[in-house]
């Protein structure tokens, strides 16, 4: 029986468009009724957004969502992406609206999708309007009692821990060039751990496990901390033995040189990739 490595791969994307770089808008995030064209214009659309929420559901509706609960008050979190289009209006098959209940999910979507008003859009440098998808994580205080959302100010809508393809900047391998764009930096990484991988990886498991024939696949999750260590490693895959060596081999992958970073403060970056092999006669 021969084991050989089809491929190993980090799989990643970036968008070619960001916001990140104000720069090049004369109005770099969507302005909600009521909020200014500055600085201040996305913190604002929370707090709008909060208020148009809260302010929009009666307190039938809401008795009527929450009649089984046991508890007084509850802090929920509800997810919402909107799609503004060039003209401002919403685009509605493009927008929803996440939360813990879902009688409330269907509320809140239609809510959003009906009546969430106008805002003005995104402008670039050369005066031109572009559709944009928003997607925020906004707070409430659940009041079952009197049957009513009260808006969290202070609610840190910052995620715990990011994606890899949703941080400003990507952690920084050994040996690869932080000054290098998110794309040759994402190619560096994924040589290095590949090679590392395939390297260390014990293929002769694979035959003393007596596994058909054919490709198998571990799928390998776990997180770049904020020191640049890798923490909370997971595997799945055909056998137990081989997902205990895969994490085995995956924490032979040095310390990063950085960490990710979001808004310049260093965060937990998820990744997830697989290892693929094929077993043949």
């Amino acid at each position: 029986m021969k084991t050989s490595f089809l491929i190993i791969l980090l799989t990643v994307f970036f968008s070619a468009y960001s916001q990140d770089d104000r720069s090049l808008f004369k109005t770099p995030f969507v302005v909600f009724e009521g909020c200014n064209n500055d600085e201040t214009a996305e913190k604002c659309y929370e707090i709008k957004l909060q208020e148009f929420i809260s302010k929009n559901l009666d307190s039938k509706t809401l008795e009527e969502v929450t009649k089984d609960s046991s508890r007084k008050e509850d802090t929920i979190v509800i997810n919402t992406t909107i799609r503004y289009g060039k003209q401002g209006y919403i685009v509605p098959m493009n927008s929803s609206a996440r939360t813990p209940y879902i009688s409330l999910d269907i509320i809140i979507n239609n809510l959003i999708q009906q009546k969430i008003p106008r805002v003005k859009p995104v402008i670039n440098a050369s005066g031109d309007t572009l559709a944009t998808t928003v997607k925020k994580k906004i707070g409430f205080v659940l009041d079952t009692s009197n049957h009513r959302l009260i808006p969290l100010k202070d609610y840190d809508s910052t995620p715990k821990e990011f994606a890899f393809n949703n941080v400003d900047k990507i952690p920084v391998y050994n040996g690869c060039d932080e000054n290098s764009s998110k794309n040759v930096l994402t190619h560096c990484i994924n040589k290095k751990i590949s090679q590392l991988i395939s390297e260390n990886f014990n293929l002769n498991l694979a035959s003393t496990l007596k596994l058909s024939p054919g490709k198998k696949r571990i799928t390998l999750q776990f997180k770049i901390s904020k020191t640049g260590n890798l923490i909370d490693i997971n595997a799945r895959g055909p056998h137990p033995e081989l997902e205990k060596e895969a994490k085995r081999v995956i924490r032979l992958v040095p310390k990063f040189l950085k960490p990710g970073y979001f808004e310049d403060k260093p965060v937990d970056v998820s990744f997830s990739m697989p290892i693929v092999f094929k077993v043949t006669d």
